[in-house]
């Protein structure tokens, strides 16, 4: 009954075990008791290839029909759900993909003018650059996790 997180963490050896929180079955790091299972589960463990065969069968449906599916398809044959989790991450979520959004909303905030010359409202034009501005910090957050998680 371990949560399928733990097939697709970061780390596949799991770090020495932490000190538990006081009275409580789980350490203060993870939180839960959830939390310390995934952390904590290991990929050597017989029941791994099923659970990791899982991940790819719930990847493979998500991303069936969509431009996604093409990148799970080498890890078909090995029903490689780890595999295929990190490939989607490489491909879509790299640290690239956030540098490339960032260029994106940085070039709309600092060079789209708005003239009020057409039905395109000043609203609307607000509402863009609150939208870009809110996914240049999403986008920040989340390559600084790219970054921080490649040195682990």
């Amino acid at each position: 009954m371990i949560p399928l997180a733990y097939v697709v963490r970061a780390v596949v050896v799991p770090p020495a075990p932490t000190a538990l929180a006081t009275n409580l079955p789980y350490s203060v790091e993870h939180g839960s008791v959830e939390g310390e299972m995934i952390a904590r589960a290991s990929h050597t463990h017989p029941l791994f290839r099923d659970d990791n065969s899982t991940v790819y069968y719930l990847l493979e449906e998500a991303t069936r029909g969509t431009t996604y599916a093409p990148t799970i398809k080498p890890f078909q044959h090995a029903k490689d759900g780890r595999g295929a989790w990190n490939s989607l991450i490489t491909q879509y979520a790299g640290d690239d993909k956030w540098q490339a959004e960032l260029t994106k909303q940085d070039e709309l905030l600092h060079n789209r003018e708005w003239k009020g010359q057409s039905n395109f409202s000043l609203e609307k034009f607000i509402a863009q650059h609150r939208n870009a501005y809110v996914s240049m910090r999403q986008s920040i957050a989340n390559y600084q996790y790219c970054f921080d998680r490649s040195y682990k």
